[in-house]
């Protein structure tokens, strides 16, 4: 071999094992990305709103009191109807309110309750609510009847009228899951 065939040999060796090196190095060293997907779950519960609604045939009724002579006093229905008076005097029929809570079935609530007044216009008797039936559960069907009771505050001297919270300011009573 002459001088110039070893050195294009030489040089076409170089060449094909600079070739030979970078496919093995750019296959043995590439940097290869490696990636993955999952997918989370989630779940969420929405209750029915609550509603909440006096039966009207069922409002609250202390019927006719006095201040029991100079004295003043209440006068308590409990949400069963019975009435229990201290100082005034009471007469005629009463009754507890009825209310009718509509929501989720079989979820559980808690009731408060926020007072009120009765007034002739001018005069005015405080109300408020009785706080035995503080929580209960709606039942399968979606609605269910409590009964609210409440203890009205006589004044000394109290003037004669009819008193309603029309003309005062209605009792609260507030349902929450």
């Amino acid at each position: 071999m002459h001088f110039g065939e070893l050195n294009m040999f030489n040089n076409n060796r170089i060449l094909t094992t600079a070739i030979c090196a970078s496919a093995l190095i750019g296959g043995t060293y590439s940097a290869t990305s490696v990636a993955a997907t999952a997918n989370g779950s989630a779940t969420a519960t929405v209750n029915l709103p609550l509603t909440i609604v006096e039966t009207p045939a069922t409002t609250m009724d202390f019927g006719t009191v006095t201040d029991g002579g100079g004295v003043g006093g209440t006068v308590t229905i409990d949400p069963a109807g019975a009435v229990t008076v201290s100082g005034a005097t009471q007469s005629g029929a009463t009754s507890a309110a009825s209310f009718d809570v509509t929501g989720q079935p079989a979820t559980a609530y808690t009731i408060t309750y926020g007072p009120g007044t009765l007034s002739d216009g001018v005069n005015t008797m405080t109300i408020v609510p009785d706080s035995d039936n503080a929580a209960g559960a709606i039942p399968g069907g979606g609605t269910e009847t409590f009964n609210v009771g409440a203890t009205l505050t006589v004044s000394n001297g109290q003037p004669g009228g009819t008193y309603t919270t029309a003309l005062g300011t209605p009792y609260t009573v507030n349902i929450n899951y």
